[in-house]
């Protein structure tokens, strides 16, 4: 039972010293070449598009698709 809770007292000092040794993040810099890279992407990306309004309608078929009725695997353990 004692080395037990010299393992945990271990662990939790190591993990106490690695917080302790991480670098805080630097706020993002938004100077110049920033602004001119976001404008050459924003040049890429061509005419806005043009707002429009009105009704979409799908087909019923749509949900029925693959994509809805494959469980997902992505997630699943390889063993």
């Amino acid at each position: 039972m004692k080395a037990l809770k010299e393992q945990i007292q271990t662990k939790l000092a190591e993990k106490k010293l690695k917080k302790e040794q991480t670098i805080p993040s630097r706020a993002p810099l938004y100077d110049e070449v920033f602004f001119e890279g976001v404008s050459w992407l924003d040049s890429l990306a061509g005419e806005p598009v043009e707002s429009q309004e009105g009704e979409v309608t799908f087909s019923k078929t749509i949900w029925k698709s693959p994509a809805h009725t494959v469980p997902d695997t992505s997630c699943r353990e390889i063993k």
